[in-house]
Formats: C-alpha cells, sequence, structure tokens
C-alpha cells in the first residue's frame, strides 16, 4: 500500500500531527508512507489536520483509492483499521 501525508499549515494543531505520523509507519509496517507530492500516485492520501477546518491543500494529489481527513486522535484507530480492510479487499474508502 502506498499512503501520502499531507500535513495542514499547523496554525492551530489540537495533536501532534508529527507523532501520529510516526505512529502510522509503525502500526503499517511494511508499508510506503511518505510524505505526499503531486507528481506520485498513492493508493491513499492521509491530510493530518491539525484542527476540525482541515486547510490543507490536497486538490492536487493524486490517489487512486480514497482520501482520508485526519482531524483528531480518536478518529485513529479506525483510520487505520479501515485503511487496512479496504486495501486487502481492493475497496476504495
Amino acid at each position: 500500500m502506498k499512503i501520502g501525508i499531507k500535513f495542514c499549515g499547523g496554525c492551530n494543531p489540537r495533536y501532534d500531527r508529527k507523532k501520529v505520523f510516526g505512529r502510522m509507519k509503525v502500526d503499517l509496517e511494511g508499508e510506503q508512507i511518505d510524505l505526499a507530492r503531486e507528481d506520485i500516485i498513492y493508493d491513499y492520501i492521509v491530510v493530518l489536520g491539525g484542527c476540525t477546518n482541515c486547510c490543507a491543500d490536497y486538490k492536487k494529489l493524486k490517489y487512486s483509492k480514497g482520501i482520508v481527513l485526519f482531524v483528531d486522535l480518536k478518529q485513529y484507530d479506525g483510520m487505520i483499521k479501515k485503511l487496512k480492510n479496504n486495501y486487502e479487499n481492493n475497496g476504495k474508502v
């Protein structure tokens, strides 16, 4: 699975987005997780928005299966489960 990570600008973060990025690399060990670039097509884009505005500009990023807008730590376990399940079942988020 190839996941592109897009960070918001960090103007009003309510959680440590870098820690979530690091935790994803551990919990999804063996998967390719990198900072998203416009010239690469990812399976999924995960936008790590620090607050509910989730103002990160991700419109030019390319993905084949789905995009996840992450704005709260309470979403973490569900996001990881959804990414794993959907990828294994070749589905979209």
